[in-house]
């Protein structure tokens, strides 16, 4: 069972004193780097990263975007390390109080880091999103890259035809297909956790787990709502592929994840997304 908050409930936690709340310290270092002063995001927030450390599963996120603040500057932040890993908008993103929502045409968030960048093991990485749209597109990539070798980091969601597309670490045209998918909303985890298996996961319930070995970590830069063919990070922004268009209110990247951390991820997320009432 996630623990909330450390003690099962939601909110924001209380001085000593009983006035003013008393934040954790990387809450109040992203509340200060994306000029966040509302109390409902605030809480919300604190509450996210006091559970996510209670239940410890502060440790094995990489980078974490909270889209709260309803706009493109307080949307960028990594609330993991606010001095690392922002991101960068192109145009044609609508930043609100609900996230962020790409144009599915030609607008992408670079996020300065690879998957060798950022992840320690080929074997242990993943990647969450909660996505507040239902649509069916081919193809629509919440998140994804590839370099020459072709080593593949990516999902593709919802197509027309109902499935959905895995790549976590794997060569190019080595894919783990979903069938069946009729909505592409809700909290999606991407997940490899050893070395011959990725999972995919929604709203905490594993829909498939594959048989697929891992080929590499790809050195191309991550990109979210689009996917980078080979690209290293720094290198022009052109010939992006696969634009999404899905309004996203979380973005996490992360180790390898259990069934059970899958689950506690899930509870605390749709908690937080349930406060700042944009859940669906």
């Amino acid at each position: 069972m996630a623990i909330i908050n450390g003690r099962g409930r939601v909110g924001a936690r209380p001085s000593s004193g009983g006035g003013t709340p008393s934040y954790d310290a990387d809450a109040l270092a992203f509340f200060t780097a994306a000029s966040i002063t509302d109390t409902t995001q605030m809480s919300a927030v604190d509450t996210l990263v006091t559970s996510l450390k209670s239940n410890n599963l502060w440790t094995k996120i990489k980078a974490l975007y909270p889209i709260v603040g309803g706009n493109a500057t307080a949307h960028s932040k990594n609330l993991k390390n606010p001095s690392q890993y922002n991101l960068t908008f192109t145009s044609g993103w609508v930043h609100s109080s609900t996230g962020m929502l790409p144009n599915g045409t030609s607008s992408f968030a670079r996020t300065g880091f690879s998957p060798n960048t950022l992840f320690s093991s080929k074997d242990n990485s993943g990647a969450s999103y909660y996505s507040r749209t239902n649509r069916a597109k081919n193809y629509g990539v919440p998140f994804g890259c590839y370099d020459p070798t072709p080593n593949s980091f990516a999902f593709f969601s919802r197509t027309t035809s109902n499935t959905s597309v895995l790549r976590i670490n794997t060569l190019n045209f080595s894919s783990t297909v979903l069938t069946n998918v009729t909505d592409s909303s809700g909290f999606w985890t991407l997940n490899r956790s050893s070395p011959t298996q990725e999972s995919a996961f929604k709203n905490g319930t594993n829909l498939i787990t594959n048989n697929i070995s891992n080929s590499g970590l790809p050195t191309a830069e991550l990109i979210i709502a689009a996917s980078n063919p080979m690209q290293p990070i720094g290198s022009p922004s052109v010939n992006m592929e696969y634009f999404d268009n899905e309004e996203y209110s979380i973005f996490l990247f992360h180790d390898g994840l259990t069934s059970p951390q899958v689950s506690t991820l899930n509870t605390l997320v749709q908690a937080y997304q349930t406060t700042l009432s944009r859940n669906v």
